[in-house]
């Protein structure tokens, strides 16, 4: 599509790639003053709560982890449309005791993957629970039924290997794809692989974080990007597991276009390969999208810019984000 998107307040933001220019797609930004809901609509009418991760299809449909409202959405990203495919009363069948849908990934093949981060409980009588991998089936007669992969929603936070709901995790977060039928997902500090056709979980790399593991990307020749809190970005060798810092410096907080360790990030989630291969960051700290050529590990800024916690459409620095993932 040559367009990037990315969750922003309570709202999603479409990035030409090839201009910089901003614009907002569906739902409504913090900097106006108004609350999320959960409204499907026209863009300007629809409300989300706390959207995070997201996934486009080759048609132009952005699905969207919303992830405030315990649903997955979807936009047609040609019109602004939005509509709900999964609530939280479609998943509760399959075992998810809150569902919190955070990373998504498509395999391509009519199904759509969800990383449920669990729960900490913010107040009241509920409890601690781990996180879990969910199927939904995309298209046909069974279209919008949802399946637990892996995990075991009602469980405690783990990290124990095995088939389904013998498998725990602890709070996920992004999830990615490999094309060649595994998913992969962060789970703390480390980086969890799953057949989705057995269910089997194994970890791949216990220890791939100095901080925590956000957003994850695969490039396709058996490297998986990682966004660490620590401000960096880490590579795992998926045969291996051995993972390395390849751009940003542990601490150093900052928003400096460079290569490599020269560069600086302040807090990046979100991950994704552009149409031109390059990986794209949201830098949610420095309210940007950076660009990283993963063959020299240069970085620069793609749009917005840092100090300013805004949301406004516009052209590469001047597009304003209010914390883009």
């Amino acid at each position: 599509l040559g367009h990037l998107f990315v969750s922003d307040g309570e709202a999603v933001r479409r990035v030409d790639e090839a201009t910089g220019v901003v614009t907002t797609v569906a739902g409504i930004a913090y900097s106006v003053g108004e609350a999320g809901g959960f409204v499907d609509g026209p863009g300007p009418v629809a409300r989300f709560s706390e959207p995070s991760g997201l996934v486009c299809d080759a048609g132009g449909t952005v699905y969207v982890a919303d992830s405030g409202n315990s649903a997955v959405r979807t936009i047609d990203s040609s019109t602004g449309e939005v509509a709900t495919l999964v609530k939280a009363s479609d998943v509760s069948g399959a075992g998810a005791v809150p569902f919190t849908p955070v990373g998504l990934a498509l395999d391509g093949a009519g199904s759509l993957y969800i990383a449920d981060f669990g729960n900490i409980p913010r107040a009241g009588p509920s409890r601690e629970t781990g996180g879990a991998i969910y199927r939904v089936t995309l298209g046909g007669a069974a279209g919008g039924a949802v399946t637990l992969v892996a995990g075991s929603p009602a469980g405690a936070p783990a990290s124990v290997d095995g088939t389904g709901a013998t498998a725990s995790f602890g709070h996920l977060r992004g999830l990615a794809y490999d094309g060649q039928g595994m998913l992969y997902v962060a789970d703390g500090c480390a980086v969890r692989r799953i057949d989705p056709a057995s269910g089997v979980v194994v970890t791949t790399a216990a220890a791939a974080c100095v901080d925590q593991l956000y957003g994850l990307a695969y490039d396709g020749a058996g490297v998986l990007y990682a966004a660490d809190g620590a401000s960096v970005i880490r590579a795992v060798a998926t045969a291996t597991g051995v993972a390395t810092t390849v751009a940003g410096q542990v601490g150093n907080y900052g928003a400096v276009d460079g290569v490599g360790a020269a560069a600086s990030f302040s807090g990046p989630t979100g991950l994704a390969f552009g149409s031109d291969g390059a990986l794209r960051i949201a830098d949610t700290g420095n309210f940007a999208v950076r660009a990283m050529v993963t063959a020299s590990s240069a970085v620069t800024t793609l749009a917005g810019a840092p100090a300013y916690a805004q949301t406004a459409d516009g052209v590469g620095e001047q597009a304003r984000f209010n914390g883009p993932q």
